[in-house]
């Protein structure tokens, strides 16, 4: 099983197991808990220049929706900025599982795909 499934797989388990915690804790996930505040304030990060707090911030988002596809997509956006491309690879897989229409995820995993193997060409040029 890849990593990628791993992941998954552990998500949506904690998943399971949190929401009635919340639950019980008198939480309501749909008024207590806003993903998109998360999301929003990570997009901005991403604009500012901050990455690696914008992938603080979407994973946060994450733990709430684990299958929130446009926190996966700017995680993997973060990510890709700051040339982290097989973790940007993997959350643009995770933002495609979670919604495999979501054309803006398929676009950024290849460009991913591109940059890391343009980085790969010039430290083999590099070192010719």
């Amino acid at each position: 099983m890849n990593t990628c499934m791993r992941s998954l797989l552990c998500i949506l388990v904690m998943g399971f197991l949190i929401s009635p915690v919340l639950v019980a804790a008198g939480m309501n996930q749909d008024e207590d808990i806003f993903p998109e505040k998360f999301l929003n304030r990570g997009i901005e990060q991403i604009r500012i220049g901050e990455y690696q707090n914008a992938v603080t911030t979407l994973e946060e988002a994450l733990e709430i929706s684990p299958l929130y596809a446009t926190a996966w997509a700017y995680k993997g956006l973060a990510l890709q900025r700051m040339n982290r491309y097989d973790e940007a690879i993997e959350a643009y897989s995770m933002a495609i599982f979670s919604d495999p229409g979501y054309l803006f995820a398929w676009k950024s995993r290849v460009s991913a795909i591109v940059d890391k193997a343009r980085m790969e060409i010039t430290k083999v040029q590099k070192t010719e």
